[in-house]
């Protein structure tokens, strides 16, 4: 009997109501996989929102313990990029991203957009209004936004004497700064932003990006900065308005830095590098500031930290949630997940017994952990580290198995006892870097990628290189009907997707162009003569005739 094998490129063709028909379980991770640029909260309430990767918004009512997602806020597809929220009242919001600008007057049940920024990759990072009615949005590589009217309607300002602003505060209705490009200048306003003025920066600030910002009343500031000479993050603060600046904490370690607070006296900041994250503190309105020990958020690139009342709050990269109820001092994980990275390949072997391969991120080392089951996918353990975040694996039996990928040739690790041990087979003259492996039984296999197919006939201990036409790099699956009769699928650039058949095991090939269709990722037999191949942008080729001939197929999105 041949593994099961779940085929996440044909599931995602699948529509969400036909998802909630089949009645699946989220099982990892809670409450969501997409990374978190913002959090904040809504003032007079208990809620905080945060939003992020793949028009995300997240929405808690009880102190970050439950959160309710809000799929495609304002109507937005999966490639909105969120990178900011504000709220100016309790009930009146507004998220920046990529796509441009959305606003609630619900706090934040329902979203609609109010600037349409197209299909740029380019978001708006920043949000400042100076009063209830005029408000001004900025971001890299941006013109600035400004509205009067709460809102409802932004139109372009032009640029000020070449500058262009990453951010943007007010200390009051009348003053306020934007921090930029080039970095020795800044802009200043003292009308309410009808005009700004170019200027030198103040006395103490250093001439290198300032990237977060942050008034606490009309003249006690903090501003975070980067010297990329040095790689040293300092924080910085005024209490004249901006007027004069002095650093009141640095960190070799510092890279990016954004602010909150409580109250006047309560404060945090969180900062990261490419190889740790750094969590400060102050109980003397930023006078003083003590680094604070966060179990779990190492290596994560950048976190975002939002107060409510004296529980505070950090969100991150991949989903992750911090939680504190003593102004930060100790912490406790709210997320939960088992992986730390796009699942790329699965394969169950029974009800309970699977393996997943999943990318890790953090720490700066690419890698993928294999990761097995044996209650069904409820709980998960690694089993093996792939030293790259590209790799293919498969298990014959529950016993049996492989995994490789390229690190100086291609790597083979092979096991006989479920993955709790593995024998390591190097073959440094072979350049593949495999995508896929499949066996027939326990001793007929392939493995393909980018490069030659590797075919075994003894269960994996020794391997024959089998040229492969260069014009055809990318193998993405591999089906076999037979021992003899093997199919493969892929993608080629200036030729689209493709297949192969081979009917001797994979020794040779005849190679047949599907058409102008996007990435043949997946291949299945549903019987002797009708097969389906998945493409990217939700076509399926379908054949009826044992994978001789294809048509594309009807998809109702």
């Amino acid at each position: 009997m041949k593994p099961k094998v779940i085929y996440f490129l044909l599931f995602t063709l699948i529509s969400l109501s036909l998802f909630s028909q089949l009645n699946f379980t989220r099982i990892t991770p809670f409450p969501q996989e997409n990374s978190l640029n913002y959090i904040a909260k809504v003032p007079g309430s208990n809620r905080i929102i945060a939003v992020g990767k793949r028009s995300t918004v997240l929405i808690s009512d009880y102190y970050g313990n439950y959160w309710d997602i809000k799929y495609n806020p304002g109507g937005l597809d999966n490639n909105a990029y969120f990178t900011y929220i504000c709220f100016i009242d309790s009930s009146t919001g507004f998220i920046s991203g990529n796509k441009g600008v959305l606003k609630t007057v619900d706090s934040g049940d329902t979203w609609y957009e109010v600037f349409s920024n197209g299909n740029s990759w380019y978001p708006y990072d920043d949000i400042a209004f100076a009063n209830q009615s005029t408000g001004f949005a900025v971001g890299v590589g941006k013109s600035m936004l400004k509205t009067t009217d709460a809102g409802e309607t932004w139109e372009y300002i032009d640029s000020i004497a070449d500058f262009n602003p990453y951010q943007i505060e007010f200390f009051d209705e009348l003053t306020g700064i934007m921090t930029g490009s080039p970095v020795d200048k800044i802009l200043k306003t003292t009308n309410g932003g009808v005009t700004w003025e170019l200027i030198d920066k103040p006395q103490g600030l250093p001439d290198s990006y300032i990237n977060s910002l942050y008034f606490l009343n009309e003249t006690t500031g903090f501003a975070f900065t980067n010297n990329q000479s040095s790689s040293t993050g300092y924080l910085l603060r005024t209490a004249d308005t901006g007027i004069t600046w002095d650093t009141v904490y640095s960190n070799p370690e510092f890279y990016y830095g954004h602010f909150d607070f409580s109250n006047e006296m309560q404060g945090i900041m969180v900062s990261s590098s490419f190889y740790s994250d750094i969590v400060v503190t102050t109980s003397d309105g930023g006078e003083t500031w003590t680094e604070q020990t966060v179990p779990g958020i190492e290596g994560m690139w950048y976190y975002y930290a939002c107060y409510n009342d004296n529980n505070v709050y950090i969100v991150g990269l991949l989903g992750k949630i911090f939680k504190s109820d003593d102004y930060g001092v100790t912490w406790e994980r709210v997320d939960s997940r088992f992986f730390y990275g796009d699942i790329y390949q699965m394969q169950f072997l029974n009800n309970n017994r699977g393996f997943a391969l999943s990318i890790n991120y953090g720490g700066g080392v690419a890698s993928s952990g294999l990761n097995r089951t044996d209650n069904g996918g409820e709980n998960w353990n690694n089993i093996g580290t792939l030293l790259t975040d590209k790799g293919a694996f498969w298990f014959v039996n529950e016993s049996k198995g492989l995994f490789c990928y390229n690190l100086i040739g291609i790597n083979i690790y092979l096991t006989n006892d479920g993955g709790q041990t593995w024998n390591n087979i190097v073959y440094q003259n072979i350049d593949l870097y495999p995508a896929v492996v499949k066996f027939w039984d326990e001793s007929n296999g392939l493995i393909a990628g980018e490069g030659p197919i590797l075919r075994t006939t003894d269960g994996g201990e020794n391997w024959q290189e089998i040229p492969w036409n260069n014009n055809l790099p990318g193998i993405s699956d591999i089906w076999y009907k037979t021992v003899n009769e093997v199919f493969v699928t892929g993608e080629a650039v200036g030729i689209g997707a493709f297949i192969a058949k081979s009917v001797d095991g994979g020794q040779t090939w005849e190679i047949d162009e599907l058409g102008n269709y996007s990435g043949a990722s997946s291949i299945v037999f549903t019987n002797e003569n009708t097969a389906f191949i998945a493409c990217r942008n939700t076509t399926i080729l379908k054949s009826t005739d044992g994978g001789d001939t294809w048509e594309q197929t009807t998809v109702n999105t």
